[in-house]
């Protein structure tokens, strides 16, 4: 889906993100389906629009969610989507090609080196000074065991271009900044309330890359921390959701083909991830996660194997036994990424159906957290 990108499109963008994969910070960062939506309190408008699965999309530019049925983007996982500050949409991108506001390609908005089975395969970075420009990080997919060989790229996207509905600037698409890397990519903002942290996943490692963007545009040196599992083997280890806390003090990835949740300490301030936890999920594959708006809770669904769950830990348990003793099952039958919304309720895709499932309460421990299955129609499109 979209956030600032993210929810996965396995939903969404971290759409925002919904991808919708996922949301930030102080300003959020989605897709969706995979669409993400880390930073949400600040920049809530931002998240506006989610576009996601087979040409389906969201628009909560009035409060609750309403179908958009008119979207151009059509994908299995990744996707991402950006409004301005005050909420007028921007572009989508599923990875690969990018579309302006009119639904329309960018004159320079193909060839981006993500790809449609990539779970986390775009999400979209505002510059912190230039209102008019975005950066597009993207992640390679994961195939026959060999990492994503093209790894973490970056675009510029200037507004002012192509009569102000904005382009790829030639100069700067496809920047490579480190290959290969499992499908994960995240964004958070910095604990200085002006810059943001783009952190990734490297293959065949324990390392997570973290890099800044400031003023000066990207900082290609990454601060780089080990910690937890190596992921490496088949393809499906390097599938699955990785997201940031929205109070930037956590990390969690879903390792889809190992089984694991993995929930981490993240400093905002200098970037690095520590102190693993790790949760062996039997009977499933772990893929979609997303935190609660006020940190103290994480949600985490499956993907295409085995059974089909939805988990709730509570964070704020204690030790980290404690954390792990604390999971609850929510729901059943769900299949796809987690997105928190612009409302502040969490947004399950469904893969493959016609509505989404909801989270109305997700700050609450247990069934207190008020789910609902399917309560949002896309208008006759189809969550992926």
């Amino acid at each position: 889906m979209r956030h600032i990108s993210r929810l996965k499109c396995h939903i969404f963008a971290e759409v925002i993100y919904f991808k919708i994969n996922g949301i930030l910070m102080a300003r959020l960062f989605f897709f969706f389906i995979a669409l993400l939506l880390s930073l949400m309190t600040v920049a809530q408008q931002e998240a506006n629009y989610w576009f996601f699965g087979e040409y389906a999309g969201l628009d909560f530019s009035n409060g609750a969610p309403i179908p958009i049925t008119d979207g151009a983007l059509s994908t299995m996982e990744g996707c991402s989507s950006i409004s301005s500050s005050t909420g007028t949409l921007q572009f989508y991108t599923d990875g690969t090609d990018v579309w302006n506001r009119y639904n329309e390609k960018m004159p320079n908005g193909f060839g981006l080196k993500g790809n449609s089975s990539s779970t986390q395969s775009a999400i979209i970075v505002p510059h912190p000074t230039n209102s008019n420009q975005y950066y597009i990080f993207t992640i390679d997919q994961v195939a026959n065991g060999n990492g994503g060989a093209n790894g973490l790229n970056y675009s510029l996207v200037d507004m002012t271009l192509d009569n102000w509905k904005g382009d790829i600037v030639t100069a700067v698409k496809n920047v490579l900044l480190t290959a290969p890397l499992c499908e994960k990519v995240t964004a958070v903002g910095h604990s200085n309330g002006f810059d943001t942290w783009v952190v990734a996943h490297k293959w065949e490692t324990n390392s997570f890359y973290s890099y800044l963007i400031t003023a000066d545009g990207v900082n290609e040196t990454p601060i780089i921390s080990s910690a937890g599992d190596v992921i490496s083997g088949q393809h499906n280890n390097a599938k699955g959701y990785m997201k940031v806390s929205p109070n930037g003090d956590k990390i969690a990835k879903a390792n889809a083909g190992m089984g694991t949740l993995e929930i981490f300490d993240f400093s905002n301030t200098t970037g690095v991830v520590s102190n693993a936890i790790k949760d062996n999920i039997s009977g499933t594959d772990p893929y979609g996660v997303e935190f609660s708006p006020n940190s103290s809770l994480l949600y985490v669904g499956s993907w295409y194997i085995g059974n089909k769950y939805l988990y709730q830990y509570n964070l704020d348990a204690g030790s980290p036994q404690g954390i792990l003793d604390s999971r609850v099952l929510i729901a059943t039958g769900t299949e796809g990424a987690l997105q928190i919304g612009p409302d502040n309720k969490l947004y399950i895709a469904q893969n493959q159906s016609g509505s989404m499932s909801v989270i109305h309460a997700p700050n609450e421990i247990g069934d207190a957290c008020n789910f609902e299955w399917g309560a949002v129609s896309l208008g006759g499109k189809v969550s992926r």
